[in-house]
Formats: structure tokens, sequence, C-alpha cells
């Protein structure tokens, strides 16, 4: 049995805190009812959920955790849909943990056998700025800055300072230019079966997104909120249905009243997309929220190839001729690749192996949103191919430029030393005669024997050098057998 080490330290976080969360049960969580041939049917809230539960015992749940939890909701919810506790344990894991489970035993790997009922992914928020913030020199400086904010809000965020039921969670923040960042939001999803009937389920889903973002604790992404918007996920179905508000509002001292993201309205209007035909299969009830997470990772891999085009041009490169703002783009474009990618690996694996325990047939919803996430992971191997492509292209160019410099280089060495060859022997001659202990009779007898030891001093120099060039081959050819001899 796992230990659920942040569980545990989350209840003695809660156990402290003196704060009332009555008012946000029911935005916290949400269930709803499933019927075959019926859209999924809302419960008044989490709480009255449970209390009036009995009155549909026949039917299966959808229940819908948002934001930052209740642990009196936990426990209650856990207790009466017997939920297993390491569905809790493993999205709490923003809570603080003891040295020893951290640093001693990190947990990097899970076995494909142990997510056969509990996945965890992440949604991302495709966030941009009309105005380019001011206050920082460059990109690098910005992202320092925005990583210093992020670690201090993490901090209050694992001891749980300032925090309520319902705020939402933000797990990371990756600036890509000067205008446009994401947000990435954890997603976990529980789903338990009946060993006496297959047909029965219960599926219980946490999403980081729950209040609106200007309504939870402060984070780097509020600084210069006026200019910033999230871009809507449309979902991709029959009728293109959009999560997304009609417009932020503006205040009289042009303030913005919400910053609004389309994840905050899955619990709450869920499965206006899904085909009531087939209600009994957990997977296609869960259909619609994956398909909203290949949507937002759609806009994702949309964006990076955006910034790409943006600053890797011809016109780009010439322009910013040291190129750091261009490579810290594409490092920090693959990492970001490379850790979705790893995400929708976990996806495409997580359907294939729900897939084949179902037996479903090929033709389902199901079988569709794994070909979307199959496309995605093939774009997004493409992107980070272009990556190293242009990588490449900018080391390839420098090193041209240094092979440039190295051949101007030498030209100005080669100057400077036929200037020092006619420079010193003048210079050497012209010491030697100045000397107190040279006597001579007539200014004729010296001029001459100067020119004379002067011309015989250049005849030195150049004999010399002609034997250095001569004997240049034969010295490489020597080297060269010397090595093919060594072994």
């Amino acid at each position: 049995m796992t230990e659920c080490r942040r569980l545990a330290h989350f209840c003695n976080l809660q156990a402290t805190d003196k704060q009332s969360d009555t008012n946000s049960f029911d935005e916290f969580g949400i269930v709803y009812d499933i019927f075959e041939g019926r859209a999924p049917v809302r419960k008044p809230g989490i709480a009255r959920g449970v209390q009036n539960s009995n009155e549909d015992g026949d039917s299966n749940k959808l229940l819908f955790f948002s934001g930052y939890p209740s642990l009196r909701l936990l426990v209650q919810q856990g207790s009466h849909f017997n939920i297993d506790p390491e569905f809790f344990d493993l999205h709490l894991s923003f809570v603080k943990e003891s040295v020893t489970s951290c640093n001693m035993h990190p947990s990097y790997y899970t076995l494909p056998s142990a997510q056969c009922n509990i996945f965890q992914t992440s949604i991302t928020s495709i966030g941009a700025a009309t105005v380019r913030d001011r206050r920082f020199r460059d990109l690098v400086e910005k992202r320092d800055a925005f990583k210093k904010s992020m670690d201090s809000y993490l901090s209050d965020l694992k001891m749980g300072k300032g925090w309520k039921t319902y705020h939402s969670i933000v797990r990371q923040m990756e600036v890509h230019d000067d205008t446009r960042f994401s947000l990435e939001q954890n997603l976990t999803i529980f789903i338990k079966r009946s060993r006496s009937d297959f047909k029965k389920w219960r599926i219980a889903v946490w999403l980081d997104v729950g209040a609106d973002l200007t309504q939870s604790p402060v984070g780097p992404w509020l600084h210069g909120i006026n200019n910033t918007h999230f871009r809507p996920v449309t979902l991709n179905t029959s009728e293109n249905h959009v999560h997304e508000q009609s417009s932020i509002d503006f205040g009289e001292r042009n303030r913005a009243t919400g910053l609004f993201q389309s994840a905050s309205l899955l619990s709450k209007n869920y499965g206006m997309s899904l085909d009531t035909t087939a209600m009994s299969d957990p997977l296609h009830v869960l259909s619609e929220l994956f398909i909203f997470i290949a949507t937002s990772e759609c806009q994702y891999l949309d964006m990076i190839r955006a910034v790409l085009d943006d600053n890797t041009t011809s016109k780009q490169l010439n322009e910013n001729q040291d190129k750091s703002e261009v490579r810290s783009i594409l490092i920090f474009s693959y990492r970001g690749l490379e850790h979705r990618r790893d995400k929708i690996k976990a996806t495409i694996g997580f359907l294939k192996s729900q897939l084949a325990e179902l037996q479903a047939a090929e033709d389902t919803t199901v079988s569709r949103v794994l070909r979307d996430f199959e496309y995605l992971f093939g774009q997004t191997d493409d992107l980070m191919r272009r990556c190293d492509h242009e990588w490449n292209a900018i080391i390839s160019g420098a090193a041209v430029n240094d092979a440039q410099w190295s051949r101007d280089h030498n030209e100005y060495q080669k100057k400077l030393t036929l200037l020092a060859t006619i420079y010193i022997p003048l210079s050497f001659s012209c010491s030697l005669f100045g000397m107190t202990f040279f006597s001579l009779d007539s200014l004729r007898e010296g001029f001459i024997l100067w020119l004379v030891v002067t011309l015989s001093l250049y005849i030195v120099i150049f004999l010399a050098q002609f034997a250095n060039a001569k004997m240049l081959p034969s010295r490489m050819k020597r080297l060269i057998e010397r090595s093919a001899a060594d072994p």
C-alpha cells in the first residue's frame, strides 16, 4: 500500500488552518449523474450531491474537483465514493514532503500497471500580452525575474499560505518570448469499475483550474493584467463548442475584472459534445476531457511554431548578430517540447491500456482521440527536430564567422609581420651604430658601413625565411610518417 505522505502532510496543514471554506464547497466539487442515452445531469452541489446520491443509486457518477482542496470534502467524498487515497496523494504533489521522501528516495518513474485506474496529465493555457514589457532588457532577464516570482508562489503553495478552497493552482509557467507565455496545470483522473457489473463505475477528475486567476493568489502572470489574455479553446466536434468567456470587462480605472481560462468551464458545462448513445463507457464519458487536452496541446504546438517562425528567420538572425536570444529560445522551446512529448506519450499509453481492457471497437470516439494524440506526438517530434536543425544552423553559421574572423586576423598578422620585418633590422642597426664606442672618421664611411650591416641583416632574414619555407614540406612529411608509425 502507498504511504501517501503528501496527503498526510496536507491533513496536518489543514488541521491547523482555522479559515472557513464552506462558501466554496459547491464550486470546488461538482457531481454529475451519468445515464445511458442522456446527457450528464449535474447535481446541485457536491455536499448536497452526497446527501441525495441514494435517489439515483443506479446511475454512474462523474465527480469534478477544482482548484485548491478542502480537507473535509476530500475525506467526505473519498469515503462515500470509495476513492483510492493514491488519487488524492498524486494530485497533491505541490505539498511539501519530508527530506527523506524528496531527496533520498525520489520517484521519477511509474509502472504502467500502476496507472490502470489513476492517471495524471496537464492542461496548457496559452497567454499573450498585447504590449511588450519594458521592465526587462532582454528575454533572459525576464525569465529569471519570472522564475523567482514563480518560486515564491510555489513556496507559499506548499505551505498553504494564503490559499483557500477553489483557488486556482498553477504548476509551471513558461515565458516563450517578449509577449507570449503559457501556464501548465495538472489534471488527475481516477476510474473505479464495479467487479460485479463492468458497466457500473465511478470517475473522479481533479483539475488545478478553479476560481479566476485574479481571485487566486498572485503569480507572475498577473503583472500587467490590463494587457494580458488567454487564448480560448475550441473543441473540434461537429458543433465546434467553444469553452470561453465572451470578453474581459475593464472597470472605470481600466483594471481588468477577470483573467478567464477555458478550462474553468469544463467542470461547470461538461458533456456538451458527448454522444449520449455510448454513455455506459467511462472512457467515452471522458472523451470530451481528452479532446480538450489535445486541443490545448495543439495550441501549444501552434504557439511554439509561431515563436520559432518569428525568431529564426534570416532577417531576425541578421539583426541579432550575437544570436544569444535566439539560442535561448531554441533551448527553452526544445525542453518544453520534450516535456510535452513525455506527457503525450503517457496519455497514449493510458488510452491504449484502457482500450485493450475494454476491447473497444476501432471506430469509437476514444480511438479517434487516440489518433489525435498520436498525431500530436508526431508533430512534437517534428518541432523538436526543427529546433535541432535551427541550432545546428546557428552553430554552423558561428563556425563560418569564426573562420572568417581567423582569416582576417591572419591577414592582419601577416601585414604586421611584414612591417616588423622591415622595422626591426633598421631599429637594430640604428641602435647599434648609435652607441658611443663606435668611432667613425667620416659620415660617408659611417653611412656605407651602416648600409652594409643593414643589408646583411635583411639577407640573413630572407635566407632564413626561404630555408624555413623549403624545409616545411619535408618536416610535415616526417611528422605524418611518425604519427602513422606510432601505435
